[in-house]
């Protein structure tokens, strides 16, 4: 029998799942008017809020530089990795770091559909000896200026990549979004977990505010043999896909290095 494209388990909301790489802003489409957007670079646990991580902290506990933070729009390509602000983000007994940034007018903010990658230097996960790297993607969509470029690799060379199927930027609530995964050379990323997180959470003042949204806000997807996964939302706001082991096994430090694709996609109601 041919593996479904649209393999689906849905897992309960008190399962403790991976970590999560965010860009995190209150809205992925803003108005024209806009003068602004601020993301912020956190990297957590979404649905539950869990237990957040000093960005890019090594097994010697040193903080390594952020490897890669672009902002692109066709032939635009901003570099904003030097832009990057330094700020923190977690529970009051659980302060991370964390990275943020205010894209404006001065910094080349215009209309049109923006996309960002944010490549974190790998964390060591002492809990599971070994490092983590999440190569992390979201669209930012000004205006109602219309886009195909969410169908082309826009990752850095050697990163691994969610390419979805479906406009990412005009996705409903209860439609099927699908996407295909590739690893850092473009190849399809096959028979991979796929983990599924749901922003439950408000945020105010660096840390998850409030009750959470609902209680299905976690589940596991396998891609197929050529990397495809399908997925139906069922609450609106913002979910994020990773990966594990998209890109191939490598080490550093002698530890192994979980290399993730992560993409957050912004559901309307």
């Amino acid at each position: 029998m041919k593996k479904s494209i649209f393999s689906l388990t849905i897992l309960l909301s008190t399962l403790s799942f991976a970590h999560f790489q965010m860009i995190s802003t209150s809205n992925f489409a803003i108005d024209s008017s806009a003068k602004n957007v601020k993301l912020d670079m956190l990297f957590t646990h979404p649905a539950e809020n869990g237990f957040s991580m000093d960005i890019g902290k090594n097994a010697k506990g040193e903080i390594k530089p952020v490897e890669a933070f672009l902002l692109k729009k066709g032939d635009t390509v901003i570099n904003a990795k030097d832009k990057l602000i330094k700020t923190k983000f977690g529970k009051k007994d659980n302060k991370a770091l964390a990275y943020t940034y205010d894209f404006n007018f001065k910094e080349g903010l215009r209309p049109g559909v923006w996309t960002v990658i944010f490549v974190p230097a790998p964390y060591f996960e002492k809990s599971e000896d070994g490092y983590i790297k999440q190569a992390t993607k979201v669209y930012i969509k000004k205006g109602d200026t219309e886009s195909d470029e969410w169908q082309e690799r826009q990752m850095p060379k050697g990163e691994p990549e969610i390419i979805p199927h479906i406009d990412p930027t005009n996705v409903w609530k209860n439609q099927v979004f699908t996407a295909k995964v590739v690893d850092e050379n473009g190849n399809p990323a096959k028979n991979k977990r796929v983990e599924v997180e749901f922003k439950n959470y408000d945020i105010k003042d660096g840390m998850f505010v409030g009750k959470p949204k609902t209680e299905h806000s976690t589940a596991v997807i396998l891609t197929d043999d050529n990397g495809m996964f399908s997925f139906v939302p069922t609450e609106k706001g913002q979910w994020g896909f990773s990966v594990i082991d998209a890109a191939t096994k490598k080490t550093l430090d002698g530890k192994e290095v979980e290399h993730d694709a992560v993409l957050w996609i912004e559901v309307q109601k």
